[in-house]
C-alpha cells in the first residue's frame, strides 16, 4: 500500500509544472508564504497563487498552525 501511495504521488509530480513543483516541495512543513517564496524565488504574491493552486487542486493542505502539509494519497 505504501509503495502504491508513492506510485500516485510520483505521477501526480510528474504532471505539475515545474514552479509548482517546487512550491510543492518548499511548502511541505513550512509555516509562512514569505518563507516558501524565498525557498523557490518567487514573489509572496506568485508564491500565494501557486499555494492556493496548489491546496485547490488537493496536493496540499493548511494546518492547524498555519503552514501547509501534503495531502496523502
Amino acid at each position: 500500500a505504501h509503495r502504491e501511495r508513492a506510485e500516485r504521488r510520483a505521477v501526480r509530480r510528474e504532471v505539475l509544472e515545474p514552479f509548482l513543483a517546487r512550491v510543492l516541495e518548499a511548502a511541505d512543513g513550512s509555516d509562512s508564504v514569505e518563507t516558501v517564496a524565498s525557498a523557490v524565488g518567487l514573489s509572496v504574491s506568485e508564491t500565494r497563487a501557486a499555494l492556493g493552486r496548489l491546496e485547490a487542486e488537493g496536493y496540499i493542505s493548511r494546518t492547524d498552525l498555519g503552514g501547509w502539509e501534503r495531502a496523502a494519497f
